[in-house]
């Protein structure tokens, strides 16, 4: 049947994430094929239907000045519907937060119980807890981005949620700022170069980068902090991969430790093993060396740092942004 858009309600069109470039192609194949497969509907109060699958294809259709849309009427339940087009959708092309999302709206709005949705979903009751915990850390701000693409949820989780847990007012002025950004769209590795700048900036530079992050990303690029140094994950801040470090290297010594007084010390040792003794001289050289560092004479400073204040060491030198032009505003 065909339907015309006043007849279509998009109460389900928070579900899924906008592809930027999907929906481009999809469009494409529409302006040049035509619509080849229905989009999926309930009836709701006459003469109206509720959209359960097929958001892609009406927002494409309406973009091409098209009037009316060829959609199949699913005869069950709104709840049964969501169920039936999640089954229909290949499993890799679902992402968590989609998950989560359909979790929700069935848990809140359709009164689905935990261990049901366990069920219709094949999953454990554990794995459904733990999709819906995964939105109560996200503010409903930064879902916004994370459905319109604006940043990934990598970086939302990692980088964007502890930030906001940190200082909401900052949260919000960060979140805000990405939102305004329209089509621009930060990778993971700019918003972990931001969120890492953020930990270690004075409160004036916090503001900048927080109201103006764009600008900031150019700023630490200008400032050399875009390329993480000694192949360090640029994912990650320095702080963070640097304890990571030391842990392996403490988890490293007990696993030894307990060997060689399980196995090793019952049965002679270094007496009976000598190259264990070179073995251990050589491994206490590194282990020496990294004391000789961290309680040593402080290391020559970073050029791309600015200098210290409050207490925090190694700012990162953000005085580029006021020089930069600003961003580009958009409506």
């Amino acid at each position: 049947m065909e339907l015309e858009w006043h007849q279509l309600e998009l109460k389900y069109q928070g579900l899924r994430v906008i592809d930027a470039t999907a929906q481009a192609r999809l469009m494409a194949s529409l302006g040049e094929h035509g619509q080849r497969v229905p989009v999926l509907v309930v009836a709701a109060a006459p003469p109206c239907y509720v959209l359960i699958k097929g958001y892609r294809r009406v927002a494409a259709l309406r973009r091409l000045g098209r009037d009316t849309v060829q959609a199949a009427v699913l005869e069950m339940s709104e709840a049964e519907a969501l169920l039936f087009a999640w089954g229909m959708s290949h499993r890799s092309h679902r992402s968590v937060l989609e998950e989560a999302w359909l979790l929700r709206a069935l848990h809140d709005s359709h009164g689905f119980a935990l261990s049901e949705l366990a069920l219709r979903f094949g999953r454990s009751a554990s794995w459904v807890s733990r999709r819906l915990a995964l939105l109560e850390a996200v503010p409903g701000d930064v879902e916004s981005l994370l459905r319109s693409s604006t940043i990934t949820p990598q970086a939302a989780m990692k980088y964007l949620v502890p930030l906001a847990r940190a200082n909401t007012e900052h949260g919000r002025m960060l979140t805000a700022a990405l939102a305004s950004l329209g089509g621009t769209r930060l990778s993971t590795r700019q918003v972990a170069n931001l969120y890492d700048a953020w930990r270690w900036a004075t409160p004036e530079q916090q503001q900048q980068i927080v109201s103006r992050p764009l600008v900031a990303v150019r700023a630490l690029h200008e400032a050399g902090r875009s390329d993480a140094p000694d192949g360090i994950t640029p994912s990650d801040s320095v702080v963070d991969r640097f304890a990571a470090e030391l842990e392996i290297l403490v988890r490293a010594s007990f696993r030894a430790r307990r060997l060689y007084r399980c196995h090793l010390a019952p049965a002679g040792g270094v007496a009976t093993y000598p190259a264990l003794g070179l073995t251990w001289q050589a491994a206490c050289e590194p282990f020496a060396s990294v004391h000789g560092v961290i309680a040593g004479a402080p290391a020559a400073p970073n050029p791309a740092l600015g200098a210290t204040g409050g207490g925090r060491p190694g700012n990162p030198n953000l005085s580029a942004v006021a020089q930069l032009s600003p961003e580009p505003s958009h409506a």
